[in-house]
């Protein structure tokens, strides 16, 4: 019987030891994918010896490669300790996991915060993320969360604000941002096509967050390489347990560059990964893992013209200003997604047209890190 095309299923899991592969069960389909492929290549070893006549000899069997790539909907857990269904798929391309906390201020801060900033009071550390009254919204990196009467300072900013003394600390949710690779686990992936099984293993993931326009839902598509074995025949999971939370729209998206509201269509953030195998003879497939060994992400926007009076595109391109953004998709709490960036530049103003409206088309931001000590270009947050 002919393999289905649309019968198709992806699971994933970390793994205990780098490089050997774990076996995954229904337990390991976190959530649906389209356009879900998987490869696999053995790269063989060309053998052309000198004859007495043209004929070609046969190659040989080298090293195993595989890549799973697909396209997952982004969407909030729906609950406020319930992780995003794409959870794994954020650690396997390097990002930490971090608590998503509200707190109410005294009053109003003293100066503006900047969207993705560290934030301090004394030991403890945080990312400041959203505004809304005199609540704050922020992930907690180290350190406890902030309680009443804490002095919360900006370290980019300078802004400062006073914790309530009622502070009403509540856990909304998860965020992500980049993490010391080195710290970052493996991982195996399955890409099953109607009962024809594609396998990779010390594998890591690359990808992009996708959102086509206004009005339209946000996708991560992702790719993950890693070494291989040949496909086989692997019945598909069942009894498997599906998450049922709906994503949201593109709209009421508050899209601010360095606090000037922009009017786009679409949006896209490429994480701009690097990966690496480990070649490694001592491997029966000769490949130890893929590892992440650079990053370079991009932020992707069209916004509408402005002359310079109104918004300074040009000034800020050409001065290499510094800045912060901000944008939201949906507006249901648990489901929200929120993407924030510290230290934002403009890379390129191309000029476009929509509907006859001047743009900067598929205008590139390029992300950089805020502190010293870096692995902070962007957080995105689910709540």
């Amino acid at each position: 019987m002919p393999l289905l095309n649309r019968i198709k299923q992806f699971a994933l899991e970390a793994e205990g030891t780098e490089g050997t592969a774990e076996t995954l069960s229904a337990a390991d389909v976190h959530f649906e994918v389209e356009e879900l492929e998987g490869t696999y290549t053995n790269e063989f070893n060309e053998r052309n010896p000198l004859r007495a006549s043209l004929s070609q000899v046969s190659h040989r069997p080298g090293i195993g490669v595989g890549q799973i790539s697909g396209k997952a909907e982004l969407v909030g857990g729906g609950a406020t300790t319930t992780e995003p269904a794409t959870n794994k798929l954020w650690l396997a391309s390097a990002h930490g996991k971090y608590t998503v906390n509200s707190i109410v201020l005294t009053g109003a801060p003293t100066g503006t915060f900047k969207h993705g900033e560290k934030i301090t009071s004394s030991t403890k550390v945080g990312r400041f993320i959203w505004l809304s009254g005199t609540t704050m919204y922020y992930a907690t990196i180290s350190g406890a969360a902030f309680a009443a009467a804490d002095t919360i300072t900006g370290s980019k900013s300078a802004a400062t604000a006073t914790v309530h003394g009622t502070p009403v600390l509540t856990a909304r949710g998860f965020a992500y941002k980049p993490i010391d690779p080195d710290s970052a686990s493996a991982f195996t992936a399955n890409a099953n096509n109607d009962g024809l099984r594609y396998r990779v293993f010390g594998s890591r993931a690359n990808g992009s967050i996708d959102i086509e326009g206004a009005g339209k839902l946000p996708y991560f598509n992702f790719n993950m390489d890693g070494k291989a074995v040949k496909p086989i025949d692997e019945a598909i999971f069942t009894g498997v347990t599906l998450p049922t939370v709906l994503p949201e729209s593109f709209l009421s998206a508050g899209l601010k560059v360095g606090g000037d509201l922009l009017c786009v269509d679409g949006l896209g953030l490429d994480l701009g990964l690097t990966i690496a195998r480990r070649p490694c003879a001592n491997d029966a497939s000769g490949i130890h893992s893929f590892r992440i060994t650079g990053r370079k992400p991009m932020l992707t926007i069209s916004p509408e013209k402005e002359l310079e009076a109104t918004k300074d595109f040009f000034t800020e391109y050409d001065d290499g200003t510094q800045f912060d953004f901000f944008a939201q998709v949906g507006s249901t709490a648990t489901r929200r997604m929120f993407l924030v960036a510290p230290n934002a530049q403009w890379a390129s103003l191309p000029n476009g047209s929509r509907e006859d409206i001047s743009t900067y088309e598929s205008a590139s931001l390029r992300l950089c890190g805020s502190e010293d000590d870096g692995d902070d270009e962007y957080m995105v947050c689910f709540f």
